[in-house]
């Protein structure tokens, strides 16, 4: 018992203490940008591509998305985004 009364266990308590407690005063402010940052432009990002791909079926209907799909993913670098095209019975377009 005399081991947990040392005064070097309650240095190295206080230290680990402290560290934990520097730790957390860093690290809050870069989840704060990264949240605000890389999260909500990214829901930005995904919210406009809805509503462009929205719009285009609207005017075109499915064969015009399609062609639209087909026209954005010839013009992406591989494996930046993908794109799927289903229907409510998750049938994909064109139905093959």
């Amino acid at each position: 018992m005399k081991f947990l009364r040392s005064s070097a266990l309650t240095l190295a308590v206080g230290y680990i203490g402290l560290g934990l407690a520097s730790l957390a005063l860093f690290a809050a402010p870069l989840w704060y940008a990264w949240r605000v940052t890389i999260q909500e432009g990214r829901n930005e990002v995904l919210q406009s591509d809805a509503l462009r791909l929205t719009e285009v079926f609207r005017r075109e209907g499915a064969p015009g998305l399609v062609s639209y799909i087909n026209t954005r993913v010839g013009m992406q670098i591989a494996g930046e985004r993908q794109l799927l095209l289903a229907d409510s019975r998750s049938i994909r377009w064109p139905a093959t």
